[in-house]
Order: structure tokens, then sequence, then C-alpha cells
């Protein structure tokens, strides 16, 4: 393993450690060039410039909607299905978004 001088944390690969040790420095070396964002991890800077050229391979069997992410796929199906999977532990009240659970 590949340990962190700044933190507890260890990686598998110098790769991955090397993308954590961004975090403490501050360091984002990805700039995209169509808009004020940068990243720190490559992968995470491919998946925005997907976005940007429009690639949206993910798409809604319930409606002509698409996404670029999975995740954003399966967040607005919940719309389609009412699911609501993220509880509040204290009132009860449900999500359909774990941001909304902890904006709540």
């Amino acid at each position: 393993p590949f340990p962190c001088a700044a933190c507890p944390k260890s990686y598998g690969t110098l790769s991955k450690l090397t993308i954590h040790q961004r975090a403490h420095t501050g360091e984002r070396p990805f700039s995209c060039p169509d808009c004020p964002k940068s990243f720190a991890d490559p992968s995470v800077y491919r998946k925005h410039r997907r976005g940007h050229a429009g690639l949206r391979p993910h798409r809604c069997a319930a409606c002509p909607k698409a996404y670029a992410e999975r995740k954003d796929l399966r967040n607005h199906q919940r719309s389609h299905t009412g699911e609501r999977p993220f509880l509040c532990a204290e009132c009860g009240k449900s999500f359909g978004r774990s941001s909304s659970l902890a904006c709540h």
C-alpha cells in the first residue's frame, strides 16, 4: 500500500495516492476549457467533459431524457417511480435524493 503522509489513509496504487494528495494541496491540474471547473482526478474530469460534449448514453425508458452519468439517470427515474429511499432517522420523512435528506 501507498500511505498518505498527511493523513491515515493509504491506497493500493501510487496514482490513487497522487490523486488523494491533491485534496491536501488543493492542486487541480485538470481544467475544463468550457467552464471554470477544475479537477484533481482525471477520470472525474473526463466524465465532466462528456457532459459538455453532449454525450448522454444513459437514457430513461419512461421519457425522452438522457444523462451523461448513470447516477443522474437513477435520480431522475425516481420521479417516475416515486421511490424515496433516503429516510430521516429523526422524523421518518423520506427523500428521493441523498442531498435533499442532507439539507433537511
